[in-house]
This record gives structure tokens, C-alpha cells and sequence, in this order.
């Protein structure tokens, strides 16, 4: 199976792509909703910031039958 990874800065239109993907029959993952993603404060007590929430994202792998990768931005 091949794997496409989906990346890049906010606004670049990676979820526009993933719905373009998504309509022409491609499996999709945005890693933007359900839960991909928890946010956590920095160790200063600062802003949370968005962090991958890892069980979820290591089970990508079972998913693709690939390593667990990044299939979109955590930004939002």
C-alpha cells in the first residue's frame, strides 16, 4: 500500500487536498480532528500547544500497515 503524507504550514490547503483525495475513493486520515491531537502546557505553565497524542497516532501504523506518521498539521 502506498502511503501519502500530507503536510505543511496553516493555510496551504492541506485539508482542501485531503477532501479532493477523499473524493476520489483514497483512505483519509486528518490528524486536525478526533482526537489526533491533545494540548498540553508548556513546562513554564505557558499556552497549551497542540502535541500529537501518541496511542492514537502509533495505531496510524495498523491502520496503513506503515509507520506511524503524520498525515496532516496539528495547527488549527
Amino acid at each position: 500500500m502506498t502511503v501519502l503524507l500530507v503536510t505543511g504550514m496553516s493555510g496551504t490547503g492541506k485539508s482542501a487536498a485531503l477532501i479532493l483525495l477523499e473524493e476520489r475513493g483514497y483512505r483519509v486520515v486528518d490528524t486536525d480532528y478526533g482526537g489526533w491531537t491533545e494540548h498540553i502546557p508548556g513546562s513554564d505553565g505557558s499556552h497549551p500547544e497542540p502535541q500529537w497524542h501518541e496511542p492514537r497516532t502509533d495505531g496510524l501504523s495498523q491502520i496503513t500497515n506503515a509507520p506511524a506518521s503524520t498525515c496532516s498539521s496539528a495547527e488549527r
